[in-house]
């Protein structure tokens, strides 16, 4: 066979498998059997291996995997990942909608359509598609950086590595544009892989998450995964185009979308998905728990924004919880890296919705006095969402007549040191914060978490290790940690204590913001440790911020500012930042452009209607960037309103306030000058 005739032959083969492959894992109408789609499989990779310099990104074979991957690099999210609100009660969806419709209304937008969608419990992931080639693939990691799994995703057979190209779609796939989704396994591939395997997965979402993690993308082929597509993201789409048009675009791409949706105008037609695929839940062939609700069209998503964690515009609606009965045989005590004392039930084990559970937390006294617990109780245990187990109630009818009072306990378990309870709070703490074995296990577990310094392969055995051994006693010191120390202690070899010192070594550049969440700061999460790190660039200017600069920060209240400000006035915690100093920790965020601006510096905008060159978002950054602050509503504190075009009620509250309002030119021209 000549070159020539090895690519002809290989472009029929490429385009007949991925036809039968569409046919069988999207349609579920397969037109040949599996042994003649093997031999075609079969053919194409015996001839590329022939022709080596034919191979092609999109091509069948790069399916079977074969790439190893030793750590997976971070990608960085175009447009955030961000989580979705949820509710299991119907009043707060009554109240979302109802909410949705008076904004819209406001806007002079009339009544939404809601787009309702089956909620998949798998993995979310983004695919990034270039020419219409699939380019790359990332987990959706913290919401604004993911992990790039692209040989893993490429070998998931409803992930298209090249789209179709027809009059609906031949303009998208000029583009680069973003497609996401939810990779989960099937019931009967979920049981057939526990059957096979040494290791058994206690639900295909566990299954799921643990497989796109493999570093041998072969063993990730083996395993039989499904992609289900439900956004699309394009520059080349106008926000005219709704997201359920998207969705058939998707269809018209080649992506397998679900057929289980509706799109709903009333409230009562949403209750009525919902109550249906309630019902039929457990019929599915895959796991779901719950529906989300959106927003159809794209121009009002964006008109009704979002929060720092959750858009606006949608809502995940979970369904009832399942529920079983078992015993509560003990309570013991867990010590959080701030000190909480958190009791845990321990259960007689009962299979509930997928694994076998044993333990339960009792959040705090408070909720154990609530649910009248007693040791020996009959209790009924739920999860949830279908993944978190609690105890709901205790069965008081069958109460053992030797069944004894849960009572909190006085002294830590960990140190022995007396507990306290601030005024105030439902929480018992111990203070003994420099010195309780389980604090300071909890901090470092922390500081090497994934959203924080990310810090590999240092979990709970090694970090027990370590501090039992005295070779650390915070987090500071790991950085300090030699080789032949490693290599002295159980569990560790040469190889391995080279990677755990170039985990610990890649972690001394992580962004501000994660090293501020990982010194695990009370009350400061993920989002408002990138706020903190935006005012403050640098530790020392943290450090010595006033607790009037720290109140005035945006999105900072003062419950939180306190919290800061009292962290920087602690001995150890200088001591702890002066060790991280000399270990070379990066202690300085990257700075952002500052624009010198007298028209905006101090200034209060509001943006209402669609603008027509940017967008909201961007919009708001360029005023920030200039010393200047966003607000959504119209108040006396206002300076400026920027009207777009359909502005509605926020411009004519302007006008009755006399604020000043800016057309869209008027604003740019600010901005320019």
């Amino acid at each position: 066979m000549t070159k020539s005739q090895a690519e002809i032959e290989l472009n029929r083969l490429r385009e007949a498998i991925e036809t039968h492959n569409y046919n069988y894992y999207v349609l579920a109408q397969p037109t040949i059997s599996d042994y003649e789609f093997d031999k075609l499989l079969e053919r194409l990779i015996q001839i590329e291996q022939q022709f080596p310099d034919l191979v092609t990104p999109d091509s069948p074979s790069q399916r079977v995997g074969g790439t190893v991957t030793k750590n997976f690099p971070t990608v960085v999210h175009k447009e955030p990942m961000m989580s979705l609100s949820n509710t299991y009660s119907p009043e707060e969806l009554h109240e979302f909608v109802k909410r949705v419709q008076k904004e819209l209304t406001a806007e002079g937008l009339g009544n939404p359509e809601f787009a309702c969608e089956l909620k998949f419990d798998g993995v979310a992931v983004s695919l990034m598609y270039r020419k219409g080639l699939f380019v790359q693939g990332a987990t959706r990691g913290d919401g604004t950086t993911g992990d790039d799994i692209t040989p893993n995703l490429k070998t998931i057979p409803t992930i298209p590595l090249r789209l179709k190209s027809n009059k609906k779609t031949h303009a998208l796939l000029d583009s680069e544009f973003e497609v996401r989704g939810e990779v989960f396994m099937m019931k009967k591939d979920f049981e057939m892989l526990n059957e096979q395997s040494e290791k058994k997965f206690a639900n295909p979402r566990n299954a799921t998450a643990g497989t796109l993690k493999q570093q041998d993308s072969r063993e990730v082929a083996k395993r039989k995964l499904t992609f289900s597509a439900y956004f699309l993201s394009s520059e080349a789409l106008s926000d005219e185009v709704s997201h359920w048009e998207r969705l058939l675009l998707l269809q018209s791409l080649g992506f397998n979308v679900s057929t289980h949706r509706t799109l709903a105008k009333t409230l009562e037609e949403i209750e009525s998905f919902l109550n249906e695929w309630e019902s039929k839940r457990d019929a599915l062939p895959f796991d779901i728990d719950g529906a989300v609700i959106k927003v159809n069209s794209i121009r009002q998503q964006k008109l009704l924004g979002a929060t720092t964690k959750a858009p606006r515009w949608a809502i995940a609606y979970k369904f009832s919880a399942r529920q079983a009965e078992t015993t509560l045989c003990s309570v013991t005590y867990q010590v959080g890296r701030v000190g909480t004392i958190t009791p845990v039930a321990e259960l007689e084990p009962v299979f509930l919705a997928g694994s076998t559970i044993s333990r339960a937390t009792l959040h705090n006294f408070d909720e154990i006095a609530r649910l009248d617990l007693h040791i020996g109780d009959h209790v009924i245990l739920e999860k949830s969402g279908d993944v978190i187990p609690k105890v709901v109630r205790a069965v008081v009818e069958k109460r053992p007549s030797d069944a004894k009072p849960i009572f909190p306990p006085t002294h830590c378990p960990s140190c022995q040191t007396p507990l306290v309870k601030p005024d105030g709070e439902v929480n018992l703490y111990c203070p003994n914060e420099d010195h309780c074995p389980a604090q300071i296990q909890g901090r470092i577990l922390h500081y090497a978490s994934r959203n924080a310094m990310d810090i590999e392969n240092l979990g709970d055995a090694i970090v027990e290790q370590l501090l039992n051994t005295r070779l650390i006693s915070d987090v500071a010191d790991i950085y300090f940690l030699e080789k032949k120390q490693l290599a002295d202690l159980e569990r560790f070899g040469e190889k391995s204590a080279q990677n755990l010192l170039d985990a610990i070594e890649a972690s001394k550049s992580r962004p501000l913001e994660r090293l501020l969440f990982g010194l695990g700061i009370r009350h400061v999460g993920l989002a408002t440790a990138r706020i903190l790190a935006r005012q403050f660039p640098s530790i020392d200017e943290l450090a010595t911020a006033t607790l009037e600069a720290l109140e005035q920060t945006e999105e900072v209240g003062g419950t939180i500012a306190k919290s800061v400000y009292d962290y920087f006035r602690k001995p150890s915690t200088l001591r702890l930042i002066e060790k991280l100093k000399r270990a070379g920790v990066k202690m300085h965020g990257e700075k952002s452009e500052i624009i010198h601006s007298t028209h905006f510096a101090g200034k209060s905008v509001v943006f209402t209607g669609t603008l027509e060159t940017l967008t909201r978002e961007k919009a708001s950054e360029e005023v920030l960037k200039r010393g200047g602050k966003v607000s959504g509503s119209v108040s006396k504190k206002t300076d400026y309103v920027v009207a777009g075009r359909e502005a509605g009620s926020k411009l004519e509250k302007a006008k009755t306030l006399g604020i000043k309002v800016l057309t869209e030119a008027e604003f740019l021209a600010l901005l320019d000058s």
